[in-house]
């Protein structure tokens, strides 16, 4: 007690103060310790919960990132395919188009050689016609008109001018 005294503690103070001490350690034992306690281990609870939670939806994220990936990279595949196709089917149909329009090139063509033809033999039947017609009215004036062979020479010269002038 001497060498408390030396260092300048009272004992019964100090006695005091560890029968304090042990008293408020055991309060906060038997009701504040257990309530920390539980709080300390739902909230590890929670936050291993958290994690947990976490890894999945890492995980999840991740499974639907690759599924993403293959949506994706089948959709590339089907839709070159369809373009493919619609070149394929583009470049037939043009060159249907271009056979189709060749043939209807050629079919106007022999129609239009047809009807060239066609009204060559008009313009020819009817030149012979005209020439005819000439011709009988020529032998009209030449009979009306016989009279002498000058004057015959004559009229048959006057109207063969009239007829090569008519033709040019």
């Amino acid at each position: 007690m001497e060498v408390l005294n030396s260092l300048g503690i009272d004992w019964k103070l100090f006695l005091g103060q560890i029968v304090n001490f042990a008293i408020l350690l055991y309060l906060l034992k038997r009701f504040v310790y257990k309530k920390f306690l539980d709080i300390l281990r739902k909230r590890k609870e929670k936050i291993e919960l958290n994690i947990k939670r976490s890894k999945e939806l890492e995980e999840k994220t991740r499974e639907i990132f690759e599924e993403k990936e293959k949506i994706l990279i089948n959709a590339r595949k089907k839709a070159s395919i369809i373009i493919d196709k619609s070149k394929s089917k583009a470049e037939k149909e043009t060159e249907e188009i271009f056979l189709s329009a060749e043939k209807a090139k050629k079919d106007i063509l022999e129609r239009a050689k047809k009807e060239a033809m066609i009204e060559a033999e008009k313009i020819k039947n009817q030149g012979k016609r005209d020439s005819f017609t000439i011709a009988l009215k020529l032998a009209e004036k030449i009979l009306k008109e016989k009279i002498d062979s000058a004057k015959d020479e004559k009229i048959i010269r006057e109207n063969l001018a009239m007829l090569n002038h008519g033709k040019n």
